[in-house]
């Protein structure tokens, strides 16, 4: 008799928690996902990997690139719609703004 209780309870329970759970459900906006279109053959060619990106700046710590060069690397691949999440040195950074500035007047 105490399991026929225990049980009547036990869907007693879960029955009006999964009522009280429906009334709290509310959608208020709609989220769509566009995906990026896919870059020109011409573009997809410039634009860096990460694998190029990481030895850019390998070679750039071991100096055995220039802060322009690098520059010019970064640039491209931020140019394409990546994002690039690293803390540079203030010579690197300077040099990405003033390619990024360079390529701004080249295009206008």
């Amino acid at each position: 008799m105490s399991i026929r209780v225990v049980l009547s309870f036990s869907l007693l329970f879960l029955a009006l928690a999964c009522r009280r759970g429906s009334q709290n459900v509310a959608v208020d906006t709609t989220m769509v996902f566009a995906a990026a279109p896919a870059p020109r053959s011409s573009e997809a060619a410039r634009v860096p990997s990460e694998h190029l990106i990481d030895a850019t700046l390998r070679a750039y710590a071991e100096k055995r690139v220039s802060a322009e060069s690098a520059a010019k690397v970064i640039v491209d691949y931020l140019d394409a719609g990546h994002s690039l999440n690293a803390a540079f040195g203030p010579e690197l950074k300077s040099a990405i703004e003033r390619e990024s500035r360079k390529r701004e007047r080249l295009s206008q």
